[in-house]
């Protein structure tokens, strides 16, 4: 089977394969660690994540959207998270929650599947080649089956779970707020769980699209392109962090791969050191 380097990436985030050509699994993460992907599938409204409650604009462009400010988790002079991520507020303050400012690409898409596809494409080709184990369900459940096999040596180096939901064009404050109470209390837990365990384990928070600045007549969001990330995990240097006016996604993927996964050194995007 001839398999290039787009099916291994593919494959990769597509479905659980782990054995390749010969039966043995491809090891290139030298270390050992393991990587935890959580997809936000919709399109995550940022604004409402990692609220820029000091911004005039923000208020003007979601009159009825808008976070108030004195609501808003403050983070820094002029953005705050979401009060329904109280959780991940303590991990911040911990110092182990960072936070990647309006992340995205050039020419961005707004169309579910092909954004999708190009954040697979962008993945570099040695998380690709991993066992990668996919969950299905509720989100904080998968979360603990992940911590529970992370305590084996024999547990997949790739994990990558999906919260749904995250498309609302239509009604969106209870349900966007609804999903952030379960984003948060769901990776609250896992990351105490994790605690426990003697594996370096790293959580990416992603979506494959930001959403419009600006509500729409439907008490809504439309796709737009930057988001935040958020990075969780022991290795982390916490804060918040950006790579100029928009962080390109592949800066990101090349910091986790070179200075967590220690896989490769050869990448052409500038890294972030959001890790230690």
């Amino acid at each position: 089977m001839n398999l290039t380097r787009r099916k291994l990436l593919q494959y990769g985030l597509g479905c659980s394969f782990g054995l390749l050509a010969g039966g043995a699994e491809l090891n290139l993460f030298p270390n050992r660690h393991h990587l935890v992907l959580v997809n936000l599938k919709g399109g995550n409204d940022g604004f409402n994540t990692l609220v820029p409650y000091a911004d005039s604009k923000y208020y003007q462009a979601r009159p009825t959207l808008a976070v108030p400010a004195e609501a808003v988790l403050k983070l820094d002079q002029s953005v705050g998270l979401h009060p329904n991520l109280k959780g991940l507020y303590e991990i911040y303050q911990e110092k182990k929650l960072a936070i990647i400012t309006s992340v995205g690409y050039p020419e961005a898409s707004r169309s579910h599947s092909r954004a999708a596809q190009i954040l697979t494409d962008f993945l570099p080709a040695s998380w690709g080649a991993q066992k990668t184990e996919l969950y299905a369900g509720d989100f904080a459940a998968n979360l603990s089956r992940v911590a529970q096999k992370l305590s084996s040596k024999e547990a997949a180096l790739v994990h990558k779970i999906d919260l749904s939901g995250f498309d609302t064009h239509r009604d969106q404050k209870q349900r966007h707020e609804a999903l952030l109470s379960e984003l948060d209390s769901g990776l609250t837990s896992f990351f105490g769980e994790i605690k426990q365990i003697d594996q370096e384990v790293l959580l990416l928070v992603f979506s494959e699209f930001g959403r419009s600045f600006a509500e729409n007549d439907h008490g809504g969001t439309d796709h737009g392109t930057v988001q935040p990330l958020f990075v969780l995990g022991r290795r982390v240097a916490g804060g918040i962090w950006n790579g100029g006016s928009v962080t390109d996604l592949r800066s990101v993927y090349a910091t986790i791969d070179e200075d967590f996964l220690a896989s490769n050194k050869n990448h052409q995007f500038q890294k972030i050191d959001f890790i230690v």
